[in-house]
Order: C-alpha cells, then sequence, then structure tokens
C-alpha cells in the first residue's frame, strides 16, 4: 500500500513537472510572447545565439532520434532541402561559406519538434498549454493595443514598426511574438463550443475574431472565416440545429458589435480605402505583383529554381528600391529556400489531415494547419514571429492523436477476433 501510494505522488509529481517545463520552453521558444524587457532576453540574432540554438536543437534530435514517428522522416527532408539551399545560395549567389549558415535562421526552429518530443507531454497538457499562452497571447494583444504607441512588444519596441518614418496604420498592425498561439486557441475554442455549448469559448472566439480584424489584413480575415466554416461543417455537418443557431447568433452579434464599436472604425475605414485605391490600379502595379516579378526575373538558372536563391536579404541587385519576399508568404519561400523546401514545409503541416480522421476532436489542429498554408499565400503567417514553434507544437499534437488511433484500432481488431467466451472472461 505505502508503494502504491508513493508510485501514485510520483507520477503525479512527474505529470505536474512535465507540463511546466512544456510551458517554460514555449515560452523562451516564443521570447515569452514578445513581452518587453523579457523578450529582450532571449532574442538575440547574434550568430553565437543562433549556433546555441542549433546545437540545442541537435542535442534533442538525437535524444528522441529512436522514436520512429512520421514527422521525423519529413523534418530529415526538410533539413535536406535546407543543407542544398545553402548550397545553392555559396554556388550561384557567391555567399560566404561562414555567413551563409546563418541567413533564414528562422528555419531552425523546426528543431524545437525535438524539444517538445522530449518532453513528451500528454494531449491534455498540450492542450492546456494552448489554453494558457493563447490566453496570455490576447491578453497582451489588447493591452498593447490600447496603450498604443507606447510599446510593451518586441514588433513595436525593436522591429521595424519602431522606425520613426513608420505610419500611423502600420503601428497599428504590430504583432505579438508567437501570435499563432491565438489562432490555434481561436480553432479549439470553436471546437469546444459546437461540442460543450460553454460560453466561455464564445468569448474566446469573438476576441479571436476581433484580433483577427484589428490586424487589418484582409487575406488574413478570408481566410480565417473559410478555415472556420470548414471546422463548423466537419463537426456539425450540414444540419440546422442548436449550433447552427448559435454560430448564426454570434456572427450577427459580432456584426453588430464591429458596426457600432469605434475601435474598428479606423481599421475599416483603413481597409475600404485600400480596397477602392487598388481596384483604381493596373494589376501590374501592385505591390504583390512587382515584387513576384522582381524575384522571377533575378532567378533564371532551373536548379535556383528549384534549390533556392539562399536567404540573403530583402533585394538581389538593387537596393534603392523596397522588395521583400516575405510578402509572397510560402512563393517567397520557394524564390529563397526553392521549390524543395516549401513542399516539405507544407507536406509536413498537410501530415495527418488528408486522412479520414478517426478522432473529430483533431479537426481543429488541422484546421489550424490548413489556415497556416491558406494565410501564407499571400501573407507571411507560417514564417513571422516564431510561428513555427506553434506549429511544432500542433505536429506533436497530431503525432499523439495519431497513436492514440493506432491504439484504438488495434485494441478494436484484437476484440474483433476474440470469441465471445474471451470477451467474457476479459
Amino acid at each position: 500500500m505505502y508503494l502504491s501510494g508513493y508510485n501514485i505522488h510520483n507520477n503525479k509529481v512527474k505529470h505536474q513537472n512535465t507540463f511546466i517545463y512544456l510551458l517554460i520552453v514555449l515560452l523562451i521558444g516564443t521570447n515569452f510572447l514578445g513581452l518587453m524587457p523579457l523578450a529582450s532576453f532571449v532574442n538575440s540574432q547574434a550568430k553565437p545565439f543562433i549556433l546555441l540554438r542549433c546545437l540545442i536543437y541537435l542535442f534533442f534530435a538525437i535524444k528522441v532520434h529512436n522514436s520512429h514517428r512520421k514527422y521525423d522522416k519529413w523534418l530529415l527532408f526538410l533539413w535536406g532541402a535546407v543543407i542544398l539551399n545553402k548550397i545553392s545560395s555559396i554556388y550561384f549567389r557567391n555567399q560566404s561559406i561562414t555567413e551563409v549558415f546563418f541567413q533564414g535562421a528562422f528555419i531552425y526552429d523546426f528543431g524545437f519538434y525535438y524539444i517538445i518530443a522530449y518532453i513528451n507531454p500528454t494531449i491534455k497538457q498540450m492542450e492546456k498549454a494552448i489554453l494558457y499562452l493563447g490566453g496570455c497571447a490576447l491578453c497582451i494583444y489588447f493591452i498593447q493595443y490600447f496603450l498604443l504607441p507606447l510599446p510593451i512588444v518586441e514588433s513595436l519596441a525593436m522591429g521595424w514598426r519602431s522606425g520613426l518614418e513608420t505610419k500611423a496604420f502600420d503601428i497599428q498592425r504590430f504583432s505579438v511574438t508567437g501570435e499563432a498561439f491565438i489562432f490555434l486557441l481561436g480553432f479549439l475554442s470553436l471546437y469546444r463550443f459546437l461540442i460543450t455549448k460553454n460560453k466561455t469559448d464564445i468569448a474566446i472566439i469573438l476576441l479571436t475574431f476581433a484580433f483577427t480584424i484589428l490586424h487589418g489584413y484582409r487575406s488574413l480575415m478570408l481566410a480565417y472565416l473559410i478555415i472556420c466554416v470548414y471546422l463548423y461543417f466537419r463537426v456539425n455537418g450540414f444540419h440546422l440545429n442548436k449550433s447552427t443557431l448559435s454560430i448564426i447568433i454570434i456572427i450577427i452579434s459580432s456584426v453588430i458589435l464591429i458596426g457600432n464599436t469605434t475601435i474598428f472604425d479606423e481599421i475599416i475605414n483603413q481597409i475600404t480605402q485600400k480596397s477602392e485605391a487598388q481596384s483604381e490600379t493596373s494589376l501590374m502595379e501592385l505591390d504583390r505583383v512587382i515584387e513576384w516579378n522582381y524575384f522571377y526575373e533575378g532567378i533564371n538558372k532551373p536548379w535556383e529554381w528549384l534549390l533556392g536563391a539562399g536567404f540573403i536579404g530583402k533585394n538581389f541587385t538593387d537596393p534603392s528600391i523596397f522588395i521583400n519576399w516575405v510578402d509572397l508568404g510560402f512563393i517567397g519561400v520557394s524564390f529563397m529556400g526553392g521549390i524543395l523546401l516549401a513542399y516539405c514545409w507544407i507536406r509536413i503541416l498537410l501530415i495527418n489531415t488528408l486522412n479520414k480522421l478517426y478522432f473529430k476532436r483533431k479537426v481543429y489542429l488541422t484546421s489550424f494547419n490548413y489556415f497556416i498554408i491558406t494565410s501564407t499565400l499571400l501573407l507571411p503567417t507560417a514564417i513571422n514571429d516564431k510561428s513555427i514553434i506553434v506549429q511544432c507544437l500542433a505536429l506533436y499534437l497530431l503525432c499523439k492523436y495519431k497513436q492514440q488511433e493506432l491504439k484504438h484500432k488495434r485494441n478494436f481488431l484484437i476484440n474483433k477476433s476474440k470469441k465471445p467466451s474471451e470477451k467474457l472472461c476479459d
């Protein structure tokens, strides 16, 4: 009895420690959600720090290399594409061997997956972390929004938005580091509301929707709405029931709230003016079309298309104009990192999402991955603000669900194969 109680206590402590370790590493990985001055202690682009991070990722990758998870294979393909990209950058763009390793260092954050795998949290612990960190990110965002222009997040205190010539509208569209947690929380809350009708989830859904609008990016809003509709129909189906009526009421309430709240007025006016201006502009004069043409014309070797020109900065040759590949999302990744790298990245996001889901609860994770892909067609959603860290958590969660799925199927087949007398004995 004593040993049994001791073991239960030890397991409980170990379980609590695992969750604490997960929270700590996620906070460090996302620069404490960009909250200053904590963010400045861990956010360094100095070469020694980049090298240290890579060594840490390598250490944990070696520790978990025997896991034989499906994701490990595609991560290896991605690392292979990264190495080929570095070779391409050296060969085709004459980049220094000593410099090329530190270009595009954000890609190395995929190594964070190995740290999560080493900690090996449970599904419940990871979803609890999403609730905590997504909720904290929402709080930080709205506090910062009401404190503008006083900076409390690193995108305003340390990023390009802190420049003297930055427009007021660009300052309003600041970001919270690790804000992908907010979208992941939004999809989780929408799923939970459709299942449990918990009123707390309604508040989170509305706050996430408000956050998406205040960001001021039309393609982000459209992608979020489309994937929310997808999630709804995957869970509820095409039925007119209480869930459908509840969602209709939430949508109507949101429209009324947006139309009668001054906080949204300036953003909506700016979006309307931008849309009108672009409708009067020639297609060839649009920013992203200019950027596409710039990089398309700058990359003219077939192997460079496949392997990438290297993450060598904003412009290839002309410093007099501001051309940034991140504005093109995954297309920009294919220019700089190569088609091979972009394919591996998207393929990782699609693992276990195209198969028939055994656990319906996984649908919020697949929705998040689809959102990352669709919103990164014209925006750097998958690239910026430590989004890769959140993607790694979602990937490991999907891996855990896949393990449960296989376990349930195995138990089902075992029970099915048993004779009735054996089942009674069980």
